[in-house]
């Protein structure tokens, strides 16, 4: 590219000498030039910052990082792309994505991610998985049994042609011409972000067709929520079945109301403390776990998992109170307690001392 424009300038200052000389034509094919050339650079580093942020995108899903701001890039008056925040790590930057009109005869190579049948999200170029020493490039941040590390690919413009490293910058491939007759291409990395649809998700959406959807910090605090809210159930379903077992009985039933929607109730006994029970809610997504009780053959209550007996140590937990006639058949445990630990649902059935997921 540097060696057409010193042409270029060479061939103005020759013809300058000459009066009778017009060089308009020739300075516009320069400005044009200069130009085209700005452009790609500036394409280059957008389309290497886009790359960056896809890498950091998905490695915030596989984490289980959270979305906390989607703030739109503003440019001239114009919106250019957005700036993504999250609960963990540095914010990003995405610029939009556009068709790119690449000219006759340049070509923008497209980048992108794929999950592939062993579910992990693999670097793309043009549609296909980049294979690197018979082995495809994670996007992901850890270590795969089908595919092998490698950094986030890194473009270049060199020559007028497109290059690609895909080991930080110490071996580049040589791809399509970068410039054309008409245009210098765009990067069409990014199809589509939407922040607006949905309050629980922002949706990522790749020329590929790959969407990825990654959580916002509203949805786990409503997350965070139910769990507070289902242990305060576990404790409360302990103090009724215990209530069952002594003979207890109810005095009243209060509904519990928060901005006008009632939420719960609160229910008062003759002998035991008042408990608080929140309603059942259906969760968009994810696998939230239910925890039940259910009296076995030996007429005891156990505590239930997807309504199959939590078994430790090869015993089942009782939820009563107090060993029955038939107590050797299962262990006393405490009211089973749940948690969210990096995006996943954690139990204990020691108070904590020991969680499973």
């Amino acid at each position: 590219m540097k060696k057409l424009l010193s042409l270029l300038v060479c061939g103005l200052l020759l013809f300058g000498c000459s009066d009778k000389y017009d060089d308009s034509a020739l300075r516009n094919d320069l400005n044009d030039l200069e130009n085209r050339v700005a452009k790609l650079e500036d394409l280059c580093k957008q389309m290497n910052t886009n790359i960056s942020s896809l890498q950091t995108i998905v490695t915030a899903l596989q984490n289980n990082v959270y979305v906390t701001g989607t703030t739109p890039l503003m440019k001239d008056g114009k919106e250019i792309g957005y700036t993504i925040t999250f609960s963990k790590g540095n914010p990003i930057t995405i610029y939009h994505g556009k068709d790119g009109q690449d000219g006759e005869d340049g070509t923008t190579p497209t980048i992108g991610v794929k999950k592939d049948t062993d579910g992990v999200y693999y670097w793309t170029l043009n549609g296909e998985f980049i294979v690197v020493d018979d082995g495809k490039i994670q996007a992901e941040g850890k270590d795969g049994t089908n595919g092998t590390n490698g950094t986030t690919p890194q473009f270049k413009i060199e020559n007028d042609y497109w290059f690609v490293s895909y080991d930080n910058g110490t071996n580049w491939t040589q791809l399509g011409k970068a410039t054309g007759e008409d245009g210098v291409g765009s990067d069409s990395m990014f199809s589509g972000v939407d922040y607006e649809t949905s309050t629980d998700y922002i949706i990522f959406t790749l020329s590929n067709g790959t969407q990825i959807k990654l959580p916002t910090w509203s949805a786990f605090e409503a997350l965070q929520r139910l769990c507070n809210e289902t242990n305060t159930n576990l404790s409360a379903l302990q103090t009724i079945v215990t209530a069952l077992q002594n003979n207890d009985y109810i005095t009243s039933v209060d509904p519990l109301t928060e901005n006008g929607k009632v939420v719960g109730y609160t229910i008062k006994f003759a002998k035991s403390n008042p408990i608080v029970i929140y309603n059942g809610k259906d969760g968009a997504d994810g696998n939230t776990p239910v925890i039940g009780v259910k009296k076995d053959t030996d007429g005891i209550y156990y505590w239930t998992l997807d309504g199959e007996f939590i078994v430790v140590d090869g015993l089942k937990i009782k939820a009563q109170g107090t060993d029955g006639n038939n107590g050797v058949d299962g262990s006393d445990g405490v009211t089973p307690k749940l948690e969210i630990r990096e995006g996943y649902w954690w139990i204990s059935y020691d108070n904590g001392t020991i969680g499973r997921n």
